[in-house]
């Protein structure tokens, strides 16, 4: 994210991944209060939309959440480009998490560097579900979503392969700033622009119908001068 000269990025998941969230839930509206002397009237729930397909999907997405999958239908699912290795070259490993691992990757035509996201469609537990491959499918969403912004990782392009999702990122070089504040002592003017930083990355996912749920100094990382 940017700071007094620097640039934060924030992101859910691997330390070194990429902005991550889910669509904002569009609540029903609660009833109202009823009046004085009015008979009282029960509240309507408010709607927590899960991840659910579009009426635009089809094949195994639209199977029921839960459905197990097998290794051979969720071999082309999003419909996101295949052959990754073909135009990226993959270097070492710079981050892991539950979620995903993170690899520097260079473009083979113009060897620009790049952090590229892979992730199993295949849960650690249990088996592939249409609920677990919407999940997948909604973090690519929701980063292209947000595009290029002050503070978000930028997402290059994704792709996909009988057995991962691959999402090729903006590469932030600065490291983790939780590992840099464990470090060091900084300065409360310096503080106060990071969290300006962090607070201007959350507006401007609301401002585009996103929930980010993962508020913490371990997904924010930074990027040199």
């Amino acid at each position: 994210m940017r700071a007094a000269g620097l640039s934060h990025r924030a992101a859910a998941g691997c330390r070194a991944a990429a902005a991550a969230g889910r669509r904002m839930a569009r609540p029903r509206p609660l009833a109202r209060a009823p009046a004085r002397g009015r008979a009282r009237r029960a509240l309507a729930p408010v709607a927590l939309l899960d991840y659910v397909a579009s009426i635009s999907d089809d094949g195994v997405l639209r199977l029921p959440a839960r459905t197990e999958l097998s290794a051979d239908e969720i071999k082309q699912v999003f419909g996101f480009p295949r052959r990754i290795f073909d135009r990226y070259t993959m270097g070492k490993v710079i981050g892991a998490g539950s979620f995903g691992t993170v690899r520097e990757a260079f473009d083979k035509a113009t060897g620009a560097r790049y952090a590229v996201k892979t992730v199993s469609k295949v849960p650690k537990r249990g088996a592939p579900t249409p609920r677990y491959l919407l999940k997948l499918r909604a973090e690519v969403e929701v980063m292209a979503q947000l595009g290029v912004s002050l503070n978000a990782v930028a997402l290059i392009d994704a792709f996909e392969d009988d057995a991962n999702v691959h999402m090729v990122m903006e590469l932030c070089e600065g490291g983790a700033l939780l590992e840099r504040v464990e470090s060091r002592a900084y300065s409360e003017a310096y503080i106060a622009g990071l969290v300006r930083s962090i607070l201007r990355f959350i507006a401007q996912c609301h401002a585009k119908g996103i929930v980010y749920r993962d508020v913490k100094p371990a997904p924010v990382l930074k990027t040199p001068l």
